[in-house]
């Protein structure tokens, strides 16, 4: 039995890869390769792209000079002479190809900084790492727009999903996805194929090129119920709507009529007025072939936007919140803000943007958070910030005068970065502490030429390991091996975007010696299929190759991958999680090889051997199951099991006795966490019937599943 259930697993896992890969016909490809190849973006080895060439994996230096292309700096990149580069540059024999990575090395806001000092010019390329280059040249930026962890869903709700699933992209893969990112549009609202023919870098545009009709007519992204009559719908880009085109119902499949239809300005989306709807119960608004589940949650949304806080967070900045969610976005620009003070008239809003991270938190899942650039502020006075005819989508404006908040203006940051102290991290890194409340600039942090450590240590990485607001800034130093002495740090022109750093600064930090070799530290099994393995020092890519680990009494390693901290969503590149065949209540040995390296490339000393006790294959979904009141619209379920998130995030899976569904059920990134928002509590006892959940073992919740939680009435 246990020789079949390893087979089973095996052959999933097969099965499951060659699904991901599976290959793109010629036929249905060939568009996009006459595109590809008219535009110049793909040449081929001869200026052919032969049905070999196409067939081959496309790799990463084969990407980041596509990607060049894209900005029209190829040729600038090829000829480039420059003295930095990544450790592994000689993997690449072309004298071209490797001023191309000295150049990327040299512009890190090229987005291709690489990974502990090394390119990987070889590696095949994923959807995940293409999909983030293309998002970079729509104008999009990482951890600004999205987290790495959300590439996909993010670029698919900008058009680009064609690959989406290609574990390893041919450059047949290539060529589909190119010719579908240059009709996504950028963030100006352009096709980015006519964004690169406005520039002058192809000298085509989607007319003559033939992709002027070739757009699929939106995609409809998220839809939600305002109240009982008004629905509001994203799409991921500017369509022309009819209202034929959509269709609502109810989960009995009975249809309800949708009376208008209004565009919305600047929002790429649309506002439906339905035929009453009935609180807490479960509709499907199709558009074309997309059904996306809506529940309204409140009878007649009738609150008017205001003001409810304002807060300084520094000289020209201040964060101000509003009461609801419901707000049309183009009523949200500087003309409709004022800032008043009975010392001072000429303070002026000079833009305003959405805080989509505060936003994201327990307390503000229901509001508005605008950050506001304020002109004129002087520190220490206090100032009346205003809104006037700022509008929900039911058209309700706030009575002049009530939407308003005094807050206190702090002083204008005109102090650079300071640095504030200086340690050794395990014998080749170190960190510099900066007193800074603004972010510090990227592109002056990651510089090299900034720093220079005497005894001289080689500078391999640099990373920002921390980079807030009001809080103390780490920049990370992956230096060549230490020694146990005293060194001099000299570090000059850090930025904080505003205030440069007028003279250089020098600190002393002792040194430690870091072993020649890696180490293991532990290991620690998580479930029946989940270990994971803690290094002494970071490891690079020859701790994710799976052929390094071996376990006995049969059990099989299937993936490596770094840990990522749930907290922050950082990589731990210390911590490797092992996803292995199921294993059984008893006794294993884990043997690593002594090919495991640390980032430096210095592996273990010998083939190291942990001895660990296995759990037995989780068999049952738990059932410990409790939730807790956030606020009036909203409840949290914390589980003892990591969830599926397709099903979890399933709205038509919860079911609050007395009130009806959630309008909206959001995972936590652990998996363990769903945050439900649900119809207006009263302070009463609820239960949520919960079902069709299923945890990473494929293990089902029991039908009807109750929890109880206390609700919480508004405080009036």
């Amino acid at each position: 039995m246990r020789t079949q259930m390893k087979i089973i697993m095996g052959l999933l896992i097969m099965t499951s890869l060659v699904l991901l890969t599976e290959p793109i016909s010629a036929q249905e490809s060939k568009d996009e390769i006459e595109t590809v190849k008219r535009l110049g973006l793909m040449k081929g080895y001869t200026g052919e792209l032969t049905d070999e060439y196409l067939s081959e994996h496309a790799t990463r230096l084969q990407v980041a000079i596509i990607f060049l292309r894209l900005k029209g700096l190829e040729d600038e990149a090829k000829y480039y002479k420059g003295t930095n580069s990544f450790v592994d540059y000689k993997e690449v024999a072309w004298i071209g190809g490797r001023n191309i990575l000295s150049y990327l090395k040299d512009n890190p806001n090229l987005g291709w900084s690489g990974h502990k000092n090394m390119f990987r010019p070889n590696d095949v390329i994923d959807a995940q790492a293409f999909y983030k280059i293309m998002l970079e040249a729509l104008g999009y930026r990482l951890d600004k727009d999205y987290k790495w962890s959300e590439v996909i869903t993010f670029a698919k709700n900008k058009g680009l999903s064609k690959v989406a699933d290609i574990k390893e992209m041919t450059n047949r893969h290539l060529a589909i996805a190119l010719v579908e990112g240059l009709q996504a549009l950028t963030t100006d609202g352009v096709k980015l194929i006519d964004s690169l023919d406005a520039d002058g870098i192809i000298s085509e545009n989607s007319t003559n090129i033939g992709l002027e009709n070739t757009i699929v007519k939106g995609n409809m992204i998220s839809a939600r119920c305002i109240d009982t009559t008004a629905i509001l719908a994203l799409f991921n880009q500017e369509v022309s709507l009819d209202i034929e085109d959509f269709n609502l119902k109810d989960i009995e499949g009975k249809k309800y009529n949708l009376k208008y239809i209004e565009k919305l300005p600047n929002e790429r989306g649309a506002l439906l007025i339905s035929e009453q709807l009935e609180k807490g119960m479960l509709y499907t608004l199709t558009y074309k072939d997309n059904n996306i589940d809506i529940v309204p949650i409140v009878e007649k949304d009738t609150v008017a936007p205001k003001i409810e806080s304002a807060v300084s967070l520094e000289g020209d900045l201040v964060r101000v919140i509003f009461n609801t969610r419901n707000i049309r976005k183009n009523t949200l620009g500087v003309d409709y803000f004022t800032i008043d003070s009975t010392l001072d008239k000429d303070a002026m809003v000079t833009d305003v943007q959405l805080d989509d991270d505060e936003m994201k938190k327990d307390n503000n899942r229901n509001k508005t958070v605008v950050l506001l650039r304020i002109e004129g502020l002087d520190s220490g006075k206090v100032y009346t910030v205003s809104s006037q005819q700022v509008e929900s989508y039911n058209n309700e404006i706030a009575a002049i005068g009530e939407s308003k908040c005094i807050f206190g203006a702090i002083q204008m940051d005109n102090k650079s970065p300071e640095l504030k102290s200086v340690s050794s991290v395990f014998g080749n890194k170190v960190d510099l502490v900066f007193d800074e409340n603004n972010l510090l600039d990227e592109a002056t942090a990651l510089n090299k030429d900034n720093y220079k450590i005497v005894p001289h240590l080689e500078i391999l990485d640099i990373i920002i390991e921390r980079n807030t607001l009001n809080d103390d800034n780490i920049i990370r130093l992956t230096t060549s091996n230490q020694q146990n002495t005293v060194y001099t740090i000299e570090v000059k022109n850090i930025s904080d975007g505003m205030n440069v750093m007028n003279q250089s600064k020098s600190m002393v930090f002792a040194g430690q010696i870091k072993s020649d070799y890696q180490s293991v530290n532990d290991v620690k099994v998580i479930d029946s299929t989940t270990i994971e393995i803690t290094y002494a020092y970071d490891g690079n890519e020859t701790v994710l190759d799976i052929a390094n680990y071996m376990i006995d009494n049969g059990v099989l390693v299937v993936d490596a991958e770094y840990k990522v901290n749930t907290a922050n969503n950082n990589v731990e590149y210390s911590k490797v999680i092992l996803t292995t065949t199921p294993m059984q209540s008893k006794l294993y040995q884990l043997s690593i090889s002594e090919t495991a390296q640390d980032q430096l490339g210095q592996p273990l000393r010998e083939k190291t051997k942990l001895t660990f006790a296995g759990l037995p294959l989780d068999t049952i979904f738990d059932d410990n199951i409790t939730a807790l009141t956030l606020d009036t619209f909203t409840v949290k379920l914390t589980f003892n099991e990591v969830l599926d998130e397709t099903l979890a995030t399933n709205i038509r899976n919860y079911y609050i006795e007395g009130l009806g569904y959630p309008a909206q059920a959001c995972l936590s990134i652990d998996g363990k966490e769903v945050v439900l928002t649900i119809p207006k509590q009263q302070s009463d006892i609820y239960k949520v019937r919960i079902n069709n959940l299923v945890d990473k073992f494929g293990n089902l919740i029991k039908n009807n599943t109750v929890v109880v939680f206390a609700g919480i009435a508004d405080i009036k």
